[in-house]
């Protein structure tokens, strides 16, 4: 049976600062994917308004054939508080071509910065922990991006 993805995680940095971190191509690009892969500027697209596209494609350091393209669009759109993405996924591994997929962040005051909520969703229940394992690599990466030295 599908389910959601639900992961959260503490930033030391303002909301505003974090959420700069979704919505600027460049920025985008220098964290977004887990681990072992990378985002070319070049495939980034946001278009920071209801409605607007959410564009990038993750491509595996080793294989740059293995790509895994985001094509979403904007259906909430709240600076510095909420970003919600729906696609329709094709080519992804475990989910047929159509699925649609929604990605909901929401961005809250915390006591060290700010606390990022992800719900993504729905994936097949073998792919929550392969999909929130993702999420949180690509953290490590967005936090060396947005905290400020320690």
């Amino acid at each position: 049976m599908p389910e959601q993805l639900h992961v959260t995680h503490e930033f030391r940095t303002s909301r505003q600062r974090l959420f700069r971190a979704f919505v600027d191509p460049a920025e985008l690009a220098a964290w977004f994917g887990p681990e072992g892969f990378h985002v070319p500027e070049d495939s980034v697209t946001v278009e920071p308004r209801q409605g607007g596209a959410w564009r990038l494609t993750m491509v595996a350091d080793d294989n740059p054939d293995l790509q895994s393209p985001v094509d979403a669009t904007l259906s909430e759109f709240t600076p510095d508080q909420t970003l919600v993405g729906t696609e329709q996924v094709t080519g992804f591994p475990g989910l047929d071509d159509g699925t649609e997929l929604t990605l909901r962040l929401e961005f809250a005051d915390a006591p060290a910065g700010t606390q990022l909520s992800v719900t993504q969703g729905p994936f097949p229940d073998d792919m929550v922990e392969q999909a929130k394992a993702g999420w949180e690599s690509s953290f490590g990466k967005l936090e060396k991006l947005v905290s400020p030295p320690s």
